[in-house]
């Protein structure tokens, strides 16, 4: 049995890489050294209870909806309810509109300090909108388009654009 390529380690990089190939067409092998795949993505049991080891939350970064996406897969994207707690309130993050509640509870627990927490909000929204950019966009190298050159290129330039400013701005 003589295969085109051999995967070592079966995490996610690993599964990945193993499934974009056989999804080309190629006779890939993969070799993991535990029993069951997913490197740190995985499942346990003790003592009758079930623990999930692995992230709780996939962040897109521009390749996760992309692979779901090119491999057909049927996964259910859900919230990622978070809740924030100031002292003794506790603020529901649902988006940035959220931004301008923290703000608000901010000024309310600390009035002597509006004008530091009105600079704090400031760098959180710059923050914010460069991970636009980086988690918000799909990386057009991760697309189906990109066996025509002629039609990836534009997407690529704009996403490149993007992706060199929002890098700058966070190294300063």
């Amino acid at each position: 049995m003589q295969k085109d390529i051999i995967v070592v380690g079966g995490g996610m990089a690993g599964l990945t890489a193993a499934l974009s190939l056989a999804h080309l067409g190629r006779q890939v092998l993969l070799i993991e050294k535990n029993e069951i795949c997913g490197g740190q993505m995985n499942t346990f049991e003790r003592d009758d209870f079930r623990f999930e080891a692995g992230a709780r939350a996939l962040v897109n970064a521009g390749l996760i909806k992309p692979l779901i996406k090119e491999f057909t897969m049927d996964i259910e994207m859900l919230p990622n309810p978070i809740t924030l707690g100031i002292e003794d309130k506790m603020l529901s993050i649902d988006g940035e509109g959220s931004l301008i509640q923290y703000a608000d509870v901010l000024k309310d627990l600390y009035p002597e300090s509006m004008v530091e927490v009105d600079r704090v909000i400031q760098s959180i929204h710059e923050i914010m909108e460069d991970m636009k950019v980086l988690y918000g966009v799909d990386n057009p190298l991760f697309s189906k388009k990109k066996k025509n050159i002629l039609t990836l290129l534009p997407a690529l330039i704009s996403w490149m654009l993007k992706f060199t400013k929002t890098m700058y701005q966070i190294n300063k």
